[in-house]
């Protein structure tokens, strides 16, 4: 009974050990949709990335600008950029193999926005699929709700994203 009771740890152990240890995932957007209600859409991106972190349980988008400075001025060389950090992840896999990781916040309670990514990882899929479009190995929906005031309505705006594999 206790060789059993070992050999059922050993091979719990070596299981656990098998699965990805890695704490981060990051990826480079290749391609930008921006819904065109966006602030974000008339913005010119040098570069942006995807990270998921699951040691601090979140997914941050990182959107780097250009740097400017006038003519004759003195000015720090640091790159103004845009980054949205949704906290409280949660990761699924399909029938198919394809991931999904997803983090959600919502402060519209206290007057602020929700804001939730979507993160897809098409990389291991195994079901067979129609090629209609390009292969894609990440699809990023990035999704924000927030009041507007000035207008009286909720404002929906809805991102989508390409990115390369993540690694």
């Amino acid at each position: 009974m206790k060789k059993l009771i070992l050999i059922a740890t050993a091979l719990l152990s070596l299981s656990v050990s098998a699965t990805s240890l890695k704490t981060q995932l990051n990826a480079r957007i290749l391609r930008h949709d921006f819904d065109n209600n966006s602030p974000l859409a008339s913005l010119e991106i040098v570069q942006s990335d995807i990270k998921i972190d699951f040691r601090n349980d979140k997914i941050v988008l990182n959107f780097v600008l250009p740097w400017t400075c006038p003519i004759n001025a003195l000015c720090a060389f640091v790159m103004p950029y845009r980054q949205f950090e949704v906290e409280y992840l949660e990761v699924e896999t399909d029938e198919c193999n394809i991931t999904t990781f997803t983090a959600e916040r919502d402060d519209r309670p206290v007057d602020g926005a929700f804001e939730k990514i979507t993160v897809r990882d098409y990389s291991r899929m195994t079901c067979p699929h129609i090629m209609v479009y390009p292969f894609v190995n990440t699809s990023i929906e990035f999704e924000q709700k927030f009041y507007d005031r000035i207008n009286g309505r909720e404002v929906q705006l809805k991102h989508h994203f390409t990115a390369e594999k993540l690694n």
